[in-house]
């Protein structure tokens, strides 16, 4: 297996200069990670369930929610992480339970994407141990890098 190094495009300040960008950008989002064609997207797609105490308390949110010309649901977790492998790594699990609590509402996610402004490949090795269906994104203004699957 080739070791990757981690890395950072440094364009974001916070967390919400990121998804400030994806918003403004988001048919170009579309068209260039997912290459699908836009549709509409929801910021902040809320994911409460009807039985929330199964789920503790608080707002469960997925930072955006697209909808394509191929994809009813593309749900798009946003890190600009500032401690890379803690948030990374938790962003895996926050994932994780996104796609289970939008299943539980009766709406199978067609693609869960991880978007970062840092790569570690921690995350592409959990998500290769747990086969698990996570595409992830490295975003930089006017830079995209796709992780592969790491075998």
């Amino acid at each position: 297996m080739i070791k990757h190094k981690s890395f950072r495009f440094s364009d974001f300040e916070k967390e919400k200069d990121l998804c400030d960008y994806i918003d403004s950008n988001a048919a170009n989002f579309c068209i260039d990670l997912l290459e699908e064609e836009y549709v509409s997207h929801k910021r902040e797609w809320g994911l409460n369930h009807p039985i929330a105490p199964q789920y503790g308390t608080g707002r469960r949110s997925v930072d955006f929610m697209f909808t394509t010309d191929r994809s009813e649901c593309v749900l798009v977790e946003c890190k600009n992480p500032t401690h890379t492998y803690s948030e990374l790594r938790d962003s895996v699990s926050q994932m994780m339970a996104y796609r289970v609590m939008c299943i539980d509402r009766g709406m199978s996610p067609d693609r869960c994407v991880i978007v970062t402004s840092e790569y570690h490949p921690i995350v592409a090795r959990m998500i290769h141990e747990y086969a698990l269906p996570f595409e992830v994104f490295v975003l930089g203004r006017g830079q995209i890098l796709k992780m592969k699957e790491v075998a």
